[in-house]
């Protein structure tokens, strides 16, 4: 009850003057401000990270590749243990999550198409393995799982290789192409959009059905890659642990590689923490010189006030009453200082949110992310900020002598 009739006792010593006080409060608002905004936009930066990873690398993605001998055998297959029965194994297994689909990538072969003829890189595919990858089409269809399992004759196409065999993509749709001799129509063209970040090949590929390239390309060839989409990036440590133990059960030997790609996001995501923290410290030292700023105006303001520091000790004050008078009018401003940057930072994160997606336009979500510690750091900072630079001011005053300070002009 005390400490709250000395801050209200505070908050009326500040409105004597109200010039001078907003002026010294200033530049703890600016500090203040500074940080929250600063923090809250590089939160906000690594959720919208995590969430632009997801949808273009994969982040929620558990992948699993033949693990290659000591002795790389690049000219034979026999090293590669993947086949379709452990795909059809992990789908038994695990089906609590999106997507579970298999890949068998043969060497780049010849597409031809009238006197046009390209080399293209032909994947056998499921209709899983696409959605999992990103794999959508902005022209036609893409593959089905009725084209899976009727070993249709179709194909989705890369866009690049729509436009050289085609000239547009629009034209590609329903046409035929021979593939090393055999007929394929054309179903759809792949979003470029879609394609991985920095692979410019993919442009360049040819999906068609598993169970076709088995019959017609590959026959009981193992698989290169099995991968699973999880719900959300959180669930992959825990898919990829199950999914290793299937398959060491089955082949009774780690000659296979399971990953994700967290390590890479959480490499991207520390060095925006360290940019993040560079950013906030730069700007928390504007609230030193918003703390010097206020430790001179609570000086003057002793000196103004010293024949009232007398009246007060003649009239029975203790020394520590009259530390406390001066301490707690400088956490007062310092709070109010703190609580109104607190609201212009997180108010200019909030205007930054809405502005840059509007010329940003791949950004289709900005996550909107405040961390409570944020807060919390922010006012605990002001609050230390105004209990140290109002220490000596209040020492100063406290020291004053009743007789000298009553006989003060």
């Amino acid at each position: 009850m005390r400490i709250l009739e000395d801050l209200l006792a505070g908050c009326e010593g500040l409105a004597r003057n109200k010039m001078r006080s907003m002026l010294s409060a200033l530049g703890i608002v600016i500090a203040v401000g500074s940080v929250v905004m600063i923090v809250t936009l590089g939160d906000q930066a690594k959720k919208l990270i995590i969430l632009e990873l997801e949808r273009r690398w994969g982040a929620d993605l558990v992948i699993i590749e033949n693990a290659p001998p000591q002795r790389y055998r690049h000219w034979l297959d026999d090293w590669k243990n993947l086949k379709d029965e452990d795909l059809a194994a992990v789908r038994r297994k695990i089906d609590y999550v999106e997507f579970i689909g298999g890949l068998r990538e043969s060497r780049s072969k010849q597409v031809v198409y009238g006197s046009e003829h390209v080399m293209g890189n032909l994947k056998e595919v499921d209709p899983d393995y696409l959605e999992a990858r990103g794999r959508i089409v902005r022209e036609g269809r893409n593959l089905t799982w009725s084209d899976q399992e009727n070993a249709l004759k179709v194909c989705t196409i890369g866009a690049e290789l729509a436009q050289e065999l085609f000239d547009t993509e629009e034209n590609a749709i329903n046409q035929e192409v021979r593939i090393t001799g055999q007929r394929f129509k054309v179903i759809g063209v792949v979003d470029p959009k879609a394609e991985q970040v920095g692979n410019s090949e993919f442009a360049k590929d040819i999906y068609i059905p598993l169970s076709t390239g088995g019959r017609r390309f590959s026959g009981d060839d193992p698989l290169d890659e099995i991968v699973i989409k999880t719900h959300g990036s959180y669930n992959t440590e825990r898919v990829l642990t199950e999914v290793a133990d299937i398959l060491f059960q089955r082949h009774g030997d780690w000659d296979f590689f399971a990953y994700t790609e967290q390590e890479r996001i959480q490499g991207i995501q520390n060095i925006v923490t360290m940019v993040q923290s560079i950013l906030a410290a730069l700007a928390a030292i504007s609230l030193v010189v918003g703390g010097i700023v206020v430790m001179n105006m609570m000086l003057v303001s002793v000196t103004e006030r010293t024949p009232e520091i007398g009246l007060r000790k003649a009239l029975g004050a203790r020394r520590r009453d009259i530390i406390f008078q001066f301490l707690f009018e400088t956490l007062a401003l310092c709070l109010l200082s703190g609580l109104v940057g607190l609201a212009g930072g997180l108010g200019m994160a909030y205007l930054v949110r809405e502005i840059v997606p509007r010329f940003v336009t791949e950004l289709k979500e900005w996550p909107w992310v405040v961390e409570f510690t944020t807060l919390s750091l922010a006012l605990t900072c002001s609050t230390l900020v105004g209990l140290i630079s109002g220490l000596y001011p209040a020492w100063r005053a406290a020291k004053l002598d009743a007789t000298v300070a009553l006989r003060y002009e």
